[in-house]
């Protein structure tokens, strides 16, 4: 085979550049640091960091949960301590004041001292984390309490309400043939009982099914449709004239209110409304303390004395009842649950002031069952910071484990990388050399 010149000269710059290539190469990886920059350079090494760095960036979320939490639990465990203190210094007091040799002035200088813990224990009530209320459950925007100890949950100004405006409903959507409507309308408190179980293409025929059973009760309440258009409009209903009562729709017992464009009037805090911050895959963790637990729920009997039954398990209180009329949303406490520890000081205040030492007795039991509420939810929450502390070394090392493994896959030796740079400079500076003494004939060589 006949070797020319043009062939000598391409392989020449074939090698050459494969040489000046592989130099480029090492010389990214001595700039950058890192074994590749391109999916192509090492395909399994780029899979293996993806994934490392997606492990990596789920371990920082969870540490980022981890850390809130345990701000959140450490919040929660300063404010039953305040919790506990305000409630001992009242138990004290009521020890003290049992003593039947004090004198009404004494007793009402208990009772002033009381009040002062009171306001505060309300406050607590209404303790935040980062603008968020610890103990109102889901409603982390609104307090717990009211001023007068009954469970608020809204940020609505309390007033009569006179008129319950549903949303737009569709007549053509109204079939309760398959699933009936049945709930309760109350004003102050009779309740009349609303059941639904036929289709009401009409909005017309569905207001005259409503009145017919309203008229049936002795409340007053009327329901008329407004803003209607085609089958469209709003059910509106509103009490009588004169009275000063508040309307109030409760929960349905069976079906839904939505079908009707109506909402419960009542905002409940519930047992269930507990929040989980998630550390890992199937580690969860619930950070908040629901009100009910700490507070309970205080019962009366007929003569409006209260019942020792704190009801810290109790499923559900109500808060503020809030419907939206024509000035807007509005609210009132008429149907609000009230703290059992709350009834239990103004119940202990007003024995103070009018000197009732069984009262005064039975308040110290009832402190004493209190303060061991609130030790065992300390104790529950204590034992999940203690989990907080273990899983947090255990991220930290998991951490480290997982930038090692990075940095291994990825991370270029540097003085393997330096060493393979020069002895690919000199390959390159002698390709040069060598294709120098190969191009360098001319045609005047030639003619020579």
């Amino acid at each position: 085979m006949r070797i020319t010149n043009n062939m000598l000269i391409s392989n020449v710059m074939n090698n050459m550049y494969n040489n000046l290539e592989r130099m480029n190469n090492i010389n990214r990886q001595f700039s950058s640091g890192k074994k590749f920059s391109r999916p192509s350079d090492d395909p399994i090494g780029v899979t293996k960091s993806m994934r490392f760095h997606t492990d990596l960036g789920k371990l920082k979320q969870y540490q980022r949960n981890l850390k809130d939490a345990q701000s959140w639990m450490e919040m929660t465990e300063d404010s039953l301590t305040e919790v506990n203190d305000l409630v001992k210094r009242m138990r004290d007091i009521a020890v003290s004041a049992s003593n039947q040799t004090n004198t009404d002035d004494e007793l009402k200088a208990f009772a002033a001292e009381v009040e002062q813990k009171r306001e505060q224990l309300v406050q607590t009530g209404n303790a935040t984390y980062a603008g968020r209320y610890l103990f109102s459950g889901f409603k982390t925007d609104v307090p717990l309490l009211d001023d007068s100890g009954k469970y608020k949950l809204t940020d609505y100004e309390n007033t009569q309400i006179s008129e319950i405006r549903g949303s737009e409903i569709d007549g053509g959507q109204l079939n309760f043939a398959s699933e009936p409507l049945n709930f309760d309308i109350k004003l102050g408190e009779t309740s009349t009982n609303i059941n639904l179980n036929q289709n009401y293409s009409d909005l017309n025929a569905l207001k005259t099914a409503i009145n017919s059973q309203l008229s049936a009760g002795t409340t007053g309440i009327t329901a008329d449709i407004v803003n209607q258009s085609g089958t469209k409009g709003q059910l509106v209903f509103t009490r009588p004239s004169g009275n000063e009562d508040s309307l109030l729709i409760e929960t349905p017992s069976a079906g839904s209110l939505d079908k009707l464009g109506l909402e419960d009037g009542r905002y409940p805090l519930k047992q269930s409304e507990v929040s989980d911050y998630n550390l890992g895959v199937s580690d969860d963790i619930t950070v908040n303390t629901v009100g009910i637990r700490i507070f309970g729920k205080a019962e009366f009997d007929s003569n409006g004395k209260l019942i020792d039954n704190p009801n810290y398990h109790q499923n559900q209180v109500n808060g503020y009842e809030v419907v939206n009329d024509e000035n807007g949303k509005r609210s009132s406490d008429d149907y609000a649950d009230k703290s059992y520890m709350l009834a239990v000081v103004d119940e202990f205040t007003d024995a103070l002031k009018t000197g009732d030492a069984e009262i005064i007795q039975k308040t110290i039991e009832r402190f004493d069952g209190i303060q061991e509420n609130i030790l065992q939810n300390k104790a529950e929450i204590g034992a999940k910071v203690k989990r907080l502390e273990l899983t947090d070394n255990r991220m930290g090392d998991e951490n480290i484990n997982f930038t090692e493994l990075l940095s291994n896959n990825e991370d270029a030796n540097m003085a393997q990388v330096y060493t393979q740079l020069k002895i690919e400079e000199n390959i390159y500076n002698s390709s040069l050399a060598a294709g120098a003494k190969i191009i360098q004939p001319t045609l005047l060589d030639f003619l020579r």
